[in-house]
């Protein structure tokens, strides 16, 4: 334990900390309801509201109390490390706050006033002028916004940290103590080895199109629905919303302490560990979308509901990051849902929801063959499946690190784009619209996202892969067991260890490991794909 004298004064920090952490949480809220609830006139008073509950935090975020109380916790070296005073008088939760609300002032800090507000009215437009230009499929009409993106996030990044890569000071509030150069040597790795067995598969693809082609689950249980069942639904909303709580309650989500809604897009979000939201959305044609929705959400969820309770409102009970908090709901969706063993526990519970499914009488091989179909016309990153998803995620994080190191102009964003396309899945662009206008994020300026996605993936399979008889829990639904090694090893833990790399070296004893990831992948499809 601290000294009092120093006690009293981390004290204070952590107590002026939880005030602005209770009011992000409870905008939170408003963004939940705005999504999920809220009538349409009420985005009126919802946007004064929000921006009341912005000022406040932002006050209370760059108060002089913090940097007062700082100044008698940590010292800098000349290294600009932080190092908090009398370390060994502290546990490791507590310094890893202290190191934490010290990152976090200083980014709030540095940033100026008149940047953020060219941000926040820049985030508004580029929305409205990307959704114009994805619907024209015309690139120029958006690329005068991305590149008063790339120079906002310059001006940033040099302010906050000036002697670092612009990449890495970008890639740190996502990813934090990850480097670009490390990402970019991952990536390197997995490219080396998914190519040629996306090749593989094509090949396959085309000398047996009958067996390896007509694996869509949508094509088998879909066709001739309406002839069957006289209805345009086979698969009823409430039925599959039966379906989500039945297996996302087996999965250890507590609707004690939780909802499962609707949305336009499927998301997670908390206000404690005792209050964790969901949504999901359902197509009326087919069942599998909806129910592998639920369960991705259900990880977010479960991650938030297991962080240290010990710790509430305070920066060690937070999600470590973007990239861990996606290796949670991938090892549920992918690794869980995607599985034999899982099906052989549902596909006999969704066949009693709905009727028309039992009429195909599909085999659990039939399902779990059409679930892990390989998409290899597929131009549009949120439908690829987890084999050729990397090489989407691989050509977004390219280009972003050529623009913002200079290599690439945003003129030449589309060229380039469709040029690793063809590299990278053997396909031609057809327009804009299918290319490099297909996503929202750098019309918000969010560079250095898009690796997340994929550091997640190879982060769950390391994961799945270290857990002790992992396939055999699977196949006996002993999904507690799987929660609980979660709960402990990687939950509880919150942002204590500051980096995910060590994270992940705690809990499956490497820093992240591109091999587990290329050989769990190796392994599954060249199975599937008789190679």
């Amino acid at each position: 334990m601290a000294s009092t004298a120093l006690r009293v004064v981390y004290n204070n920090l952590i107590e002026h900390v939880r005030k602005y952490k209770i009011l992000q949480s409870v905008n939170a809220l408003a963004d939940w309801d705005e999504l999920v609830m809220m009538p349409p006139k009420g985005a009126e008073s919802r946007g004064l509201q929000k921006t009341v509950l912005a000022s406040l935090t932002h006050d209370l975020q760059t108060s002089p109390l913090i940097e007062k109380y700082l100044s008698e916790l940590v010292t800098t070296q000349d290294d600009q490390k932080i190092v908090v005073k009398n370390d060994s008088e502290f546990d490791e939760y507590e310094i890893s706050n202290i190191i934490l609300i010290h990152k976090e002032f200083i980014r709030n800090t540095k940033i100026t006033k008149e940047l953020v507000e060219r941000a926040s009215e820049l985030s508004s437009r580029g929305y409205h002028q990307w959704v114009e230009a994805r619907k024209k499929s015309d690139w120029t009409l958006f690329q005068d916004t991305l590149q008063e993106w790339v120079n906002i996030r310059k001006e940033m990044s040099l302010l906050i940290e000036p002697n670092q890569n612009i990449a890495d000071t970008l890639l740190d509030e996502y990813d934090p103590g990850m480097t670009c150069e490390q990402v970019a040597q991952v990536f390197e790795d997995v490219k080396k080895e998914l190519i040629p067995l996306i090749q593989a598969i094509r090949k396959k693809v085309e000398e047996n199109p009958e067996k390896y082609s007509d694996a869509s689950l949508l094509a088998k249980i879909q066709a001739g629905a309406d002839e069957l069942f006289d209805q345009k639904e086979p698969f009823p909303v409430e039925k599959q919303t039966e379906l989500s709580k039945q297996v996302a309650q087996e999965l250890g989500f507590d609707f004690e302490m939780g909802r499962l809604d609707v949305s336009v897009h499927p998301f997670s979000t908390s206000f404690s560990t005792n209050d964790v939201r969901i949504t999901t959305r359902y197509n009326t044609k087919e069942f599998v979308n909806g129910l592998a929705g639920t369960v991705h959400e259900t990880g977010h969820s479960l991650y938030e509901a297991g962080l240290n309770p010990l710790y509430a409102y305070q920066p060690v009970q937070s999600a470590l990051g973007t990239t861990i908090h996606e290796s949670q709901s991938l090892f549920w969706e992918r690794h869980v849902g995607l599985s034999k063993g899982f099906w052989r526990k549902w596909l006999p519970v969704a066949e009693e929801l709905f009727p028309y499914l039992k009429q195909k009488k599909l085999s659990v091989d039939d399902i779990y063959r059409s679930a892990n179909t390989v998409t290899l016309n597929n131009f549009i990153r949120i439908e690829a499946d987890e084999l050729t998803y990397p090489m989407h995620v691989i050509l977004r994080f390219e280009i972003e690190k050529g623009l913002l190191d200079g290599s690439i102009s945003v003129a030449d964003v589309p060229k380039v784009w469709n040029a690793k396309v063809k590299e990278y899945l053997g396909l031609d662009v057809p327009n804009d619209a299918k290319g490099a206008l297909q996503d929202v994020h750098w019309s918000s300026g969010a560079f250095a996202y898009f690796p997340t996605y994929l550091l997640g993936a190879m982060a769950s399979a390391q994961i799945s892969a270290s857990i002790p008889d992992f396939e055999k829990h699977i196949e006996e639904n002993n999904y507690a067991f799987l929660k609980n090694w979660l709960n402990e090893n990687i939950h509880k833990r919150g942002t204590v260890t500051l980096t995910s790399n060590k994270l992940l070296k705690e809990a499956t004893g490497s820093e992240l490991n591109p091999k587990i990831f290329v050989n769990y992948l190796k392994t599954k499809y060249s199975a599937l794909y008789d190679l």
